[in-house]
């Protein structure tokens, strides 16, 4: 008795219903993996969160400078003058944690790069790398629009840079803290939520600066909660990036339907 062999249309038909079945089923797979890796995120933020509460504790309930004045930047009237400095909030907050993998974000393919604009020392990682031999990752950042050394300056029109205080905030749970970043600096404000992100080779990401996880951001706020939200959810009905006119919308409809789905 002879053996029917399959016929060529019949082997097509397995393999197109194969390539469905995979076409179906990768994705779920990738969303899984995805959605472990956003989990495994915010557990770090966790810590760090617990981190900076343990430091203000320590420091009269002083949060550490985004960037400290080191000899090459003393502290100054100007902006960005502290930019690129050789200790941050990250270092100042490593007797806190267990590790520097915590400062690590499983989804973040920028965590070493060397490829941004402002690439100080040459050194891959976070901007302060330049001057250590323990090297920081990249991966999270304080809130800039509130934390950056110079907004005193700026906004309330003091004289020098200046660390934060717990008592400045009126609404600790709602004011941004921490945030994930694909970027070397210490800090990123409101201010860069519809920027691109580009490399000192001229390519364009297709990318923002914050790092995300399916469409959104894992999030730590002043009271040391956290979550993730979508990227606009930080911007309206009230923003939840500075303490000032924090009832008022960040961005107009245009510039929040940008960022609504975030990359």
């Amino acid at each position: 008795m002879r053996l029917r062999a399959f016929t060529l249309i019949e082997l097509l038909v397995v393999i197109a219903i194969l390539a469905i079945i995979a076409a179906l089923v990768f994705p779920v797979f990738s969303n899984a993996r995805e959605s472990g890796r956003k989990t495994r995120c915010l557990s770090n933020l966790r810590q760090i969160g617990l981190a900076i509460q343990m430091y203000l504790s320590d420091y009269d309930d002083t949060f550490p400078m985004n960037r400290f004045p080191d000899a090459q930047h003393p502290l100054s009237h100007e902006w960005g003058a502290l930019q690129g400095s050789s200790y941050n909030w990250k270092r100042a907050l490593l007797p806190y944690l267990k590790s520097v993998q915590v400062l690590e974000c499983p989804s973040n393919s920028y965590l070493w790069s060397d490829e941004f604009i402002e690439n100080f020392g040459g050194e891959g990682g976070d901007e302060s790398n330049w001057a250590w031999q323990l090297k920081l990752p990249i991966s999270y950042a304080y809130n800039g629009s509130f934390f950056h050394e110079g907004i005193p300056i700026r906004v309330l029109g003091e004289r020098y840079q200046r660390a934060r205080y717990l008592a400045e905030i009126p609404e600790p749970s709602w004011l941004i803290l921490l945030t994930e970043t694909r970027v070397n600096y210490p800090d990123l404000g409101g201010w860069t939520l519809t920027q691109e992100l580009v490399l000192r080779s001229g390519a364009v990401s297709g990318k923002g600066l914050l790092q995300s996880h399916q469409r959104g951001v894992n999030w730590v706020f002043c009271d040391g909660s956290a979550k993730w939200l979508k990227v606009g959810a930080t911007c309206v009905p009230r923003q939840r990036w500075t303490p000032y006119e924090r009832d008022q919308p960040l961005y107009d409809e245009r510039a929040r339907n940008l960022i609504e789905e975030y990359r």
